[in-house]
């Protein structure tokens, strides 16, 4: 999906909520150019790099892109139960129509506006905040879908890798809910299935083994 003010091109033009540029205009009124782009202000797009970030073989730098406007920010605190939460993920994979156009699907995966449609899409207070900080839209809250994944999992679940969560969940002898940790084989009939982390349906783990070498930050198992 797509929707007018969800861009990388369009966040330096987004406006507050009293209809003043979010990023400083020129005499001219356009943002600063870098010769490729217009390129949004820290206020709206902040570029994160996690020293923490747990993979197979220890911690490594993980450098991340977070929109960081009011409405997004008090969304996803209160969606994550973290009050010190920054901003919320960009997706840094794909084209460009994908990468840094779509919300990160590690932390919101049914998300309508992520770069990968799963079942059960629904568009939630994140895009809703979304649309209200861009400064072009007036919209309703009460219209939101319900977003179930995530929610109230903490700030180690939104701004850390699937792997620590799920290492850190089992050190609390806790559910590691919603992500799983087992291989299917997906050349035979697929025998080991559960639920889905919503309890409303049966599932299968997804998780397959790459048979080349994957960048350290995501080796997570």
């Amino acid at each position: 999906f797509i929707f007018q003010g969800f861009s990388s091109n369009l966040y330096p033009f987004w406006r507050d909520e009293n209809g003043n540029p979010r990023t400083p205009r020129d005499n001219n009124g356009f943002p600063p150019f870098d010769g490729n782009m217009y390129v949004a202000s820290e206020s709206t797009v902040k570029e994160v790099t996690y020293d923490d970030w747990s993979t197979r073989t220890g911690t490594v730098d993980h450098t991340v892109s977070l929109l960081v406007t009011p409405k997004i920010v008090e969304e996803g605190r209160q969606h994550f139960n973290c009050p010190s939460l920054e901003g919320v993920e960009l997706e840094n994979q794909g084209g460009s129509g994908t990468g840094f156009g779509h919300w990160e699907k590690r932390i919101v995966e049914n998300e309508g506006m992520t770069g990968v449609i799963s079942q059960n899409a629904v568009f939630s207070r994140f895009t809703f905040a979304l649309l209200e900080d861009s400064g072009w839209y007036k919209v309703n809250y009460d219209n939101a879908g319900q977003l179930p994944w995530g929610r109230g999992s903490g700030c180690e679940f939104a701004s850390g890798s699937c792997g620590g969560y799920i290492n850190s969940q089992r050190e609390k002898n806790s559910p590691i809910t919603p992500f799983c940790d087992y291989l299917n084989d997906f050349t035979n009939p697929i025998t080991r299935v559960g639920c889905t982390f919503d309890r409303l349906a049966r599932s299968y783990c997804n998780l397959i083994e790459y048979s080349s070498t994957r960048p350290s930050e995501y080796q997570v198992n």
